[in-house]
């Protein structure tokens, strides 16, 4: 139960090794683990693994500390203390050093060490000044520099022991940042508040790697194309290039997309024009947030193409169309063509479609289209003739005025995707 609340909740753990879930029961203490459903990438995590190889480093839910918590028992009583009021709503791991990195929920951050013995707490090591405005840390490399998310920028920041500037921000970078958070992005804002995207910190690779737009920003067909740039670029390649697919490693399977954009010579960014993006975007489309990958290539001599790391980013799931008018069990006349009103979640090709009174699993009736941009409430009429038609196809299934006469909009998204709103009723006489 990933639900971040106060209350008693249940726990199990999985061993991959031997593919065995073993459910332990109510826990003692509510812990924090993922406080929003995660994407899959551990480094995303709000619980880390103890030396003592039995244990969890986690945050518990209910006050201002940082917890060992022993899966045997469902307890967290081994604990240290942070400042702030409140349980820290960010928690990272140095693996270089084995600090720990808590946030404080009224500013600034505590470093914590932890002792291989068994069930140790988490040991307060000093504390460090506020990275102004800062969440979601997370600790690159060596620990000499840290990364952060504001409202609207990654920000830099110096974890050099014994610089001028240690735990300050040294740069901010403005990115695509989703400021209202969302379930894909696991990643706490401030006081527990909405999650915020995050980079993945690259291993190394032989090849360039992408630096921009930050792994697992979520993109949609209003936004404009991003600007990719890259870093790594040692050597004396011919071009380096953007790829973009939606197949994971990029294999070529059926249905696969894979598409390359050049880098201008002697230009470490590029932009992809609006067609490319959007195929690559369609290519991924689903139901719900999918998705799609990018990385950076160095083209050598001859053509062989070097690799850098992949990074993943999503396509915003499509939004429900909403109606507005008129309302359910509306009266309607079979000589008065009605007007209906419904508001799109983007651009798209739309229509009000109508049924029977055996509603759509029947089929439809009839259809029109409906003009509009995606950006505001869209409101139009059937033609006399298209109404007459559909309310005389709904009565010869009714057999007798009044008859009932379904009414849905559909939207075809600019990546191809068919939604449907929900289903209000006309009571039409003649």
């Amino acid at each position: 139960d990933l639900t971040p609340a106060p209350v008693a909740t249940e726990y199990f753990y999985y061993r991959v090794s031997t593919n065995t879930l073993v459910e332990k029961g109510v826990v003692a203490v509510p812990v924090q683990f993922f406080p929003l459903a995660p994407f899959p990438d551990l480094q995303n995590r709000m619980a880390w693994a103890h030396p003592d190889g039995e244990s969890m480093v986690a945050v518990p839910l209910t006050d201002p500390s940082v917890a060992t918590w022993r899966p045997a028992t469902g307890g967290a009583t081994a604990r240290t203390a942070i400042q702030g009021g409140g349980p820290p709503p960010s928690l990272a791991f140095n693996d270089a050093t084995g600090f720990f990195y808590a946030r404080e929920l009224d500013g600034g951050w505590t470093v914590f060490s932890v002792a291989d013995s068994r069930g140790a707490p988490p040991v307060d090591v000093k504390k460090v000044p506020d990275a102004t405005g800062v969440n979601s840390l997370r600790v690159v490399k060596d620990g000499s520099l840290l990364l952060g998310t504001r409202d609207d920028a990654l920000a830099v920041v110096d974890g050099q022991p014994g610089s001028a500037t240690v735990h300050g921000v040294i740069d901010a970078v403005a990115l695509p940042l989703d400021p209202a958070g969302g379930a894909v992005f696991p990643q706490p804002g401030a006081n527990g508040g909405a999650a915020r995207t995050f980079v993945e910190a690259a291993a190394t690779a032989p090849g360039p790697r992408v630096v921009l737009p930050l792994a697992g920003t979520d993109f949609s067909t209003s936004d404009e194309p991003p600007e990719f740039a890259i870093s790594g670029t040692a050597g004396n390649p011919l071009w380096f290039e953007i790829e973009m697919g939606n197949q994971y490693d990029f294999l070529p399977v059926p249905g696969s997309l894979r598409a390359r954009v050049r880098i201008p010579s002697q230009e470490f960014k590029v932009r992809p024009d609006r067609r490319t993006w959007l195929r690559v975007l369609r290519s991924a489309a689903g139901a719900v947030e999918r998705p799609f990958y990018a990385r950076a290539n160095a083209v050598l001599p001859g053509g062989v193409r070097v690799h850098g790391p992949e990074s993943s980013f999503r396509v915003s799931a499509p939004t429900i169309p909403l109606l507005a008018a008129p309302n359910d069990g509306a009266a309607a006349s079979r000589g008065v063509p009605p007007s209906f009103t419904f508001v799109p979640g983007g651009p798209g090709r739309f229509h009000v479609e109508f049924a029977g009174p055996d509603g759509f699993d029947k089929g439809v009736l009839g259809r029109f289209a409906a003009p509009g941009d995606g950006a505001g409430p869209v409101t139009d009429s059937p033609t006399a003739r298209a109404w007459r038609q559909a309310v005389d196809r709904a009565r010869g299934r009714n057999g007798s005025y009044p008859v009932t006469v379904e009414w849905r909009a559909r939207v075809v998204d600019a990546l191809g995707r068919t939604l449907y709103s929900g289903e209000r009723s006309l009571l039409v006489s003649e």
